[in-house]
């Protein structure tokens, strides 16, 4: 009887079959690794005590990238908690309150209202 463990099997596969194949790894090792680079919520969002970059993002209304500038630069109050970043959300209405721009009473008394009719 003959040893099959020693025979050696070779296949052969074209360029436009590995690019696929590697497509396909590629998205289903995303969807693996997505579990444990995005850590799962256990409260809702809005009931959170921290805002993450993106509900920040979201939340404020502008990109992404300048959330992380902000940080980068130390002009937003944050915290890190192991290697992620997070955002106190009474510090970020706090430092939003700061920023707020104050009314001048001088151009108040310029606003007109029309009555209609």
């Amino acid at each position: 009887m003959e040893n099959n463990a020693n025979i050696g099997h070779r296949i052969f596969i074209c360029k436009p079959e590995i690019e696929e194949i590697a497509k396909i790894l590629a998205e289903e090792l995303a969807a693996e690794l997505a579990a444990y680079i995005q850590p799962t919520a256990t409260a809702p969002a809005n009931h959170s005590e921290f805002h993450t970059p993106e509900t920040l993002a979201e939340y404020l209304q502008v990109s992404l990238p300048t959330i992380y500038k902000w940080v980068r630069l130390r002009a937003i109050p944050y915290q890190k908690v192991g290697r992620f970043v997070r955002f106190n959300r009474s510090e970020i209405e706090q430092w939003l309150s700061e920023r707020a721009v104050q009314t001048n009473p001088k151009n108040e008394a310029k606003v007109i209202i029309k009555k209609r009719g």
